[in-house]
């Protein structure tokens, strides 16, 4: 019994578990973490490990600039916030010291937690969703839909970002046989969720990307032909239920309308117009401020140049694009910094052959240009993960 508890819990158990509720709970993931850190801080101490954790710079760094980002705020109950929240850049490194010795993750094994954790909480949500309609007597209307069912599940974007990391890591571990052929079932679900939480990004991703890449990976396996026909006319009638659904369709629409600047009697969406105000002010900002405001004082520093450029309905709301929130918080050298640390890191992972790693980061980049995917913990906590693990992999055999 002692063995079969020593064997899992060396089996990427706490790895996975800090996935697998992710999704989930954010106190529940909370609280996995600390138990998580105190085991791997053990393992670290017992199998002198420490040394390893020299490969992790690039993590330790991230954390380092928000250090120094703290030093130059002013607010500091916001700055202590802001900086608890990337303690995963600091702690993480922990979780995958041991690992670089003569041990290997199954990185297919390790976020199939992260599948089971997603589909965990898509089925949650919706059974609460027609709970709350059925004897809540909540009403199902155009837009309400969706917000019933966003009650029990994370933010659409977040959500959006683990179905498509977990849709891909999937179906290679079924491919190279290391998964079992019947968690391909769960998939078109997930599928069908990208559509359901209408993340302008995450629907291109999925109508032109996705279906490239699983039919890149599954015909290593099945049948060109049969796996033409059959992908392709799973990933139709799938993306036909999508955008039958009129919240999807009129959010796509309309934000064509607003690109192409064709003006209706009903404009739901204004997701563009307001990107542009945002986008507007930030860059005022950063010319006026290239050092950077400090994570205490961004927001509010934000929050004055909406004032003052007449745009006051947008107060309070980040810069939605993660590059510009780097530029906003940390100044431009810091800014720089960073996006070095991550491009060296690609390159490794390209000349690796990391397939695998480059499509999570490419998940992440793309997502950030509409989004600053670091203002909140599932976002911190999925960057800090792929991140280390990225560190992880390209450093397995030094």
């Amino acid at each position: 019994m002692r063995r079969f508890l020593s064997k899992n819990i060396s089996n990427e158990f706490f790895l996975g578990l800090i996935l697998f509720t992710l999704p989930i709970s954010i106190n529940i993931n909370s609280i996995i973490i600390i138990i998580a850190i105190s085991f791997f801080l053990y393992k670290n101490i017992k199998e002198n490990s420490c040394i390893n954790l020299k490969f992790f710079l690039p993590s330790f760094l991230f954390f380092l600039i928000q250090i120094l980002s703290f030093y130059l705020s002013t607010n500091y109950d916001e700055s202590v916030k802001k900086l608890t929240l990337f303690l995963p850049f600091l702690l993480f490194p922990l979780c995958f010291s041991p690992y670089l010795k003569d041990k290997n993750i199954n990185v297919f094994r390790l976020f199939n937690y992260l599948l089971f954790g997603v589909f965990f909480i898509v089925i949650y949500g919706g059974f609460r969703f027609v709970f709350d309609i059925i004897f809540l007597n909540e009403k199902y209307n155009y837009g309400h839909g969706i917000n019933l069912f966003m009650k029990y599940v994370p933010h659409h974007v977040y959500l959006s970002i683990f179905i498509l990391i977990s849709i891909v890591f999937t179906a290679l571990g079924v491919v190279k046989n290391k998964l079992n052929k019947y968690h391909l079932a769960i998939l078109p679900i997930l599928y069908l969720m990208l559509f359901l939480l209408t993340s302008r990004i995450a629907i291109l991703i999925a109508v032109f990307i996705l279906p490239i890449i699983l039919f890149k990976i599954l015909k290593i396996k099945y049948q060109k032909k049969k796996l033409i026909l059959s992908l392709l006319g799973l990933l139709f009638c799938i993306s036909v239920i999508g955008f039958s659904i009129q919240f999807t369709r009129d959010k796509i629409l309309f934000t064509y309308y607003e690109l192409a600047e064709i003006t209706t009697k009903r404009e739901p969406f204004y997701g563009i117009k307001l990107r542009e105000q945002i986008w507007e002010s930030s860059f005022d900002e950063i010319k006026g401020r290239p050092w950077g405001s400090g994570i205490g004082d961004v927001q509010a520093d934000l929050n004055l140049r909406y004032n003052f450029n007449g745009f006051t309905k947008i107060n309070d709301m980040n810069a939605h694009n993660q590059y510009l929130q780097f530029l906003l918080t940390y100044g431009v050298v810091f800014t720089g910094i960073i996006l070095l640390t991550i491009s060296r890191l690609l390159i490794g992972i390209i000349r690796k052959k990391e397939f695998l790693l480059l499509y999570s980061w490419g998940v992440l980049l793309l997502f950030s240009v509409s989004e600053s995917i670091l203002q909140r913990q599932w976002g911190v906590i999925i960057f800090a993960f792929i991140l280390n693990f990225s560190i992880f992999r390209l450093n397995k055999s030094k």
